[in-house]
Formats: structure tokens, sequence, C-alpha cells
């Protein structure tokens, strides 16, 4: 039998209820209360910064993913739903009706190349469809599991379905089949691009690294040399494609691109989480009990230095969370960032009012910790053209807005 542990957890990230769009209103500054509190939190969580663009949203449930030159927002109410993407290369707009369960879970992918990914079900089956920044579909494809991207969309490849037996498969960039791998039965496997040219495979066996464009073995690894490792299992990857974590409810591996085993270690609490810096220096995680409202923290690590834990920092958040690997913690240009609840974010609630994403600024050769701060809501963050650039969704009362924020460096 399979791990209904991992049943579970695809039940909670991919059955979405349906919602649909109510209205999207883009508005100039305006003497509305609940909009003057939101900039003031915005000032407050990001110093030196300027308001270049929002939109006020009426409806349940909403959520959004972004890149720095497009958004998509996701907005429903009742049976239906919608995904409203925003081109702001070109400042153009389109939207996608989402019917049934066709739309259950949603990114942008390649980010400077940025496409909509959406994931559903058609007849009963994983659905996937991939849509350029026009609006033009490039994939529609319905097999036995999703389709998964590499970083920036250079291939594309099934992961395992706890429901039915599946083997892992690998298309191009539009949609090319390329190779399959056989896999083993009714056996548990897990799947994960490394980088735009590799990708990891681990069952029961050991850890593989495959050539991503002809499945070619790169290495294996044996699975006793990265301990007792088991179950449910979340691969992390640095976006240089040089180092990624393996990790259950209470362990956490790390592993270079030469297959060497840098570390391993055993956790107090459950990791709900993991990170690995863009160069691959540091690895963040964020322990707690999943189903505690207290006692979570994130932990900091050097990666370099045989895991050694750099600085510990308690999050308090009123929001319940469970294991997963959709974006909840991330760690680029020099920050740690956390949105606890992304799970019911993007499944089920969309943005909440409690809902907080937590800043770390560390220093980039030693990972201390240097300040901290938290946005009343969900952020975004990315670097372009030499300035920082934000978004916030924010949930106050009974009003919704998203802000693009710029400013000239983080304080």
């Amino acid at each position: 039998m399979k791990s209904r542990v991992s049943f579970l957890i695809s039940l909670s990230i991919f059955y979405i209820s349906s919602f649909a769009i109510l209205i999207l209103v883009s508005h100039a500054q305006t003497d509305i209360p609940e909009l003057a509190n939101a900039q003031e939190l915005i000032k407050k969580a990001f110093p030196n910064s300027k308001i270049t663009w929002s939109k006020e949203i009426q409806g349940e449930m909403v959520n959004f993913r972004a890149t720095p030159t497009a958004l998509a927002i996701m907005i429903g109410n009742g049976d239906k739903k919608k995904i409203k993407y925003v081109n702001f290369k070109d400042s153009s707009e389109w939207s996608i009706d989402c019917h049934n369960k066709s739309c259950l879970y949603y990114d942008i992918i390649g980010e400077y190349d940025p496409k909509l990914w959406i994931r559903g079900l058609k007849d009963r089956m994983p659905y996937t469809r991939v849509i350029n920044y026009k609006g033009d579909e490039i994939i529609n494809m319905k097999l036995k599991s999703w389709l998964n991207p590499s970083p920036f969309a250079k291939y594309y490849y099934t992961s395992d379905n706890p429901d039915i037996y599946n083997q892992l498969k690998v298309y191009d960039t539009n949609g090319k089949f390329l190779w399959i791998r056989k896999t083993p039965g009714l056996k548990v496997w897990f799947v994960h691009a490394l980088s735009d040219s590799e990708l990891i495979y681990v069952d029961y066996q050991g850890c593989f690294l495959l050539d991503a464009f002809t499945g070619q073995k790169i290495y294996k690894i044996q699975r006793e040399k990265y301990g007792h490792i088991s179950g449910f299992f979340k691969i992390s990857t640095a976006l240089n494609g040089e180092y990624f974590t393996i990790t259950d409810a209470d362990n956490i591996a790390s592993i270079d691109n030469d297959g060497k085993v840098l570390w391993i270690k055993e956790n107090e609490e459950e990791i709900l989480a993991t990170a690995l810096s863009e160069d691959g220096k540091f690895v963040a995680t964020y322990n707690g009990k999943s189903r505690a409202k207290d006692g979570k923290r994130l932990q900091f690590f050097d990666n370099f230095n045989n895991g050694m834990l750099i600085w510990v920092s308690p999050i308090k958040t009123p929001i319940h969370d469970i294991p997963s690997d959709i974006h909840g913690l991330k760690i680029k240009h020099n920050v740690v960032y956390l949105t606890p609840g992304m799970v019911p974010y993007y499944t089920s609630k969309g943005i909440t009012p409690e809902m907080q994403t937590f800043y770390f600024d560390i220093d980039p050769e030693k990972g201390t910790l240097l300040d901290q701060r938290i946005a009343e809501g969900v952020a975004e963050t990315f670097q372009y053209s030499g300035k920082v650039l934000s978004y916030i969704l924010i949930d106050k009362d009974t009003h919704k807005e998203i802000f693009r924020i710029e400013q000239d460096k983080i304080k």
C-alpha cells in the first residue's frame, strides 16, 4: 500500500472547492479608510517604497502568484472562479474561467519568460495546461498525474499519483514526449527538478540524478547514505542546481550535485517547510507541530559547515500549518521569506486577515540575522532592473487589495 500520508497531503493541496469571480476594480489613491490603513501597513513593512500599481478585489477567495513582469490572481465566490493574468511589460490583461475542478492549483513559471501553469481535473483525471503571456495555450494534457515544470520551464515531468500506478514521464518545453522511466509499482517514489537539465528521482532503492532530456543516470546514492528518511519526502533545491535537500517529517539530509551527502540532522519538531539559498550556501527550515498554533520556529543553517545552526527565530502565528512545498518558505537576495498557511491559502480560503509574511535580512557571508520585520498579508519580493519589487495582498475587514511596490533597496 502506498503512503496514506502522501494521499492526504495530495488531497489537501490539489482538491479545491470551486469559486467564482465577482469584480476586479482598478483605482487611484482615495480616502477610503481601509485603503489608507493598507497603505500605512505597506509603509511600515516596506520603508522608502512607492506604490506603482494596485487593484481592489471583491470576492470570497483571493490569492495570487507573481514574477517581476507578470501577475496572476485567482478570485472566486460560490461555485465558480477565474484567474486574471496581468502582463506589466505591455499593460495587457486576460482571464480564464475555471469550471468544476479545472483549476485546482496554479503558478507563474519561467520568471523571465512567464507562463501560466494550471493543474486541475478533467473526466476525473489529472489535467495540465500551460499558457504563454499572450494567452495562447502551449500545453493541454490529460495524464495519470500532473506535469511539473523545471525551474525555468525548459522541461516538464510527471510525479507519483497515490491513486493510480503511473510512471515517470518527461516532456520538452512545448509538451513533446522525451522519455519514460519505470517506477516501483505500488511503492512510493518522488521526483523534483534540480535544474533545467537535471532531475532528482528517489524511490526505495536510493536517490538518482538523471539527465532531464535523455533519462540517463548520472549517479546513484545508496539509501543508507542519507539516513532513515522515509515516508513522505520533500525535495528542495538551490537555484544554481548544485545542492538539494531531502526531508521527511523529522529528518533532513543535504546533498551536493556530485552525490556527496554533506550532512544529516534529526529535528525535534516536525519539518513543515525547507528552503535553500540561491547559491546553496544556507538552508532554512520551518518547524513545529502541524496542528499547534504555538511553538513554531524558523531555523537557519550553514550548508557548507556541516549544517551548523546559525540562528533560530520563534514564529508567532495563529495559523495551522501542514508539511508542504508550495511557496511558504524561500531564501532570495539575502532575505528569508516565510508565509505560514499557504496550503489553505491556495486550496480553500485564499487570503485571510490573520495572514502575515515574515522577512529576515541575513548577512550574505556569515548568514547571521541582521534585521526582521512583518508584512501584514501575503507578499512576494523580487530584484528586478536594479530595484526591489514586491507584491502584497492585504485583507482587512471587507477590503481586499493587491499592491505592486518598488524600493531602491531593502532596508
